[in-house]
C-alpha cells in the first residue's frame, strides 16, 4: 500500500466515523514527511483513562504487509464495532484506545512508490 493510499484511508475513516476515528501527524521525518497516527476508540469524557494499544508497521520500507495488517486492523475494528454493532468489539472500542501506525518509516516507503 503506497503512502499516499495509507494517508488517504486514513483520513477517509476520519471523516466517515469522526466520532472513533482521529488522524494526527505524530512527528516529522528526516526527509519532513508527516508520519501519521489513527486513534480509534469510542467517545469518552476527557477524563476518562483507557488502556492503549499501540500498532506499527513498515519500521523498514519494504515491509509492506505491516501497512496492510495496521489498516485492516483498524478497518475491522470500526465495521465491526460501529457498523455491525458488533457487542464484543464494541466492548473493546468502548474499554480500550487503539493507536495505528501504518508507516513508521514514511520516507522509506516513499521511495519504493
Amino acid at each position: 500500500m503506497l503512502l499516499s493510499d495509507l494517508n488517504a484511508l486514513m483520513t477517509q475513516m476520519q471523516t466517515e466515523f469522526p466520532e472513533y476515528a482521529k488522524v494526527q501527524a505524530m512527528g516529522k521525518s528526516f526527509e519532513g514527511r508527516d508520519i501519521n497516527l489513527l486513534e480509534i476508540s469510542a467517545p469518552s469524557a476527557p477524563e476518562e483513562k483507557k488502556p492503549a494499544i499501540f500498532m506499527t508497521g513498515a519500521t523498514h520500507a519494504r515491509e509492506l504487509i505491516s501497512t496492510s495488517i495496521n489498516m485492516y486492523k483498524a478497518l475491522k475494528l470500526l465495521q465491526q464495532g460501529v457498523v455491525d454493532k458488533d457487542p464484543a468489539t464494541a466492548k473493546l472500542l468502548k474499554d480500550n484506545k487503539y493507536y495505528f501506525v501504518p508507516a513508521l518509516n514514511v520516507d522509506g516507503l516513499a521511495l519504493i512508490e
